[in-house]
Order: C-alpha cells, then structure tokens, then sequence
C-alpha cells in the first residue's frame, strides 16, 4: 500500500517536472525567436533554467527494505 502511493506521488512529480520543463522550452524558445524577441527584449524577459535536481543521488529512490 505505501510502496504504490511512493510511486503513485513520484510519478506525478516526475510529470510536472516534464510539464514544466517542457513550459520552459517553449518560453525560451519564444523569447528568442523573432519578432518575439523585440517585445521580450523591451521587457526585460529572460530564459528560464529548466529544472534539474541537485541534491545528490535524488534519482535513487532510498530502499525500504525492513523498515515497513
């Protein structure tokens, strides 16, 4: 039952992080492509950095062997 909803939330996590990374593409894609490139350029808008994890070993989930 716990082991299903871990990878039940780390499912949904990893979609929005592909959801929001591929939000980002698109933005950064926008902005520097003309003529989308003026009006962001007038405003001042920036690419964003898509998300990446940097804690270590944040891709490995930890084992829950004996502790259930």
């Amino acid at each position: 039952m716990l082991q299903s909803q871990l990878e039940g939330t780390e499912n949904r996590i990893a979609v929005s992080i592909r959801d929001y990374n591929a939000a980002v593409q698109d933005y950064n894609t926008e902005v520097r492509t003309f003529p989308s490139m003026i009006g962001a350029q007038l405003r001042g808008a920036d690419p964003l950095v898509p998300y990446k994890a940097t804690t270590p070993n944040a891709d490995v989930a930890p084992s829950l062997e004996g502790k259930l």
